[in-house]
């Protein structure tokens, strides 16, 4: 049954690896957004500027987890360290670089508030993806109105302000 999983052409091969690297990405935005304040609480003290980004560090962590147990599963549980090709297919190159701008979403939301953090993450994504200037502009403006808008008047979630842009008095 195990070989009828592996041998299926479509079928994608769990890595421990990277459920291993998603689970550590988890804990370092969990960790990070330990240090945002607390008394921007809502009046309930649930709610706040970690908010957001706690919230994807529990969906990195649980899809890690969710690899790394599929890996298990499978049998494919085994440490590969697979060669150049890995990183430089583009399929798997898109995966890096996600997780890489995942990492860099912190310090651009701690220095460039949520709104523009956010902005910057997506344009690179959509670059990444070779989508025009123009539907990247739109795209990641539109999501992050939508964004601001659901969490901090639907939710009451306060949004993270940045370090350089708190000076401004942006609220967003």
């Amino acid at each position: 049954m195990e070989d009828e999983r592996d041998a299926a052409p479509s079928a994608r091969k769990s890595n421990i690896v990277f459920g291993g690297l998603l689970i550590l990405l988890g804990l370092y935005v969990w960790l990070e957004t330990a240090s945002y304040p607390d008394y921007l609480f809502d009046a309930r003290g649930i709610t706040g500027p970690g908010t957001f980004p706690r919230l994807l560090a529990v969906i990195l962590g649980l899809i890690g987890v969710w690899e790394s147990a599929r890996a298990l599963w499978t049998g494919s549980w085994r440490i590969r360290f697979p060669g150049k090709e890995t990183f430089c297919d583009s399929k798997n190159l898109n995966i890096w670089i996600v997780i890489a701008m995942t990492v860099l979403f912190i310090p651009l939301t701690r220095y460039l508030g949520f709104a523009l953090g956010a902005m910057t993450y997506m344009l690179v994504l959509m670059a990444r993806l070779k989508a025009r200037l123009w539907y990247a502009i739109a795209g990641s403006l539109l999501a992050v109105v939508f964004v601001v808008l659901v969490f901090n008047y639907a939710f009451r979630v306060q949004l993270p302000v940045g370090i350089l842009t708190e000076p401004l008095g942006w609220r967003y």
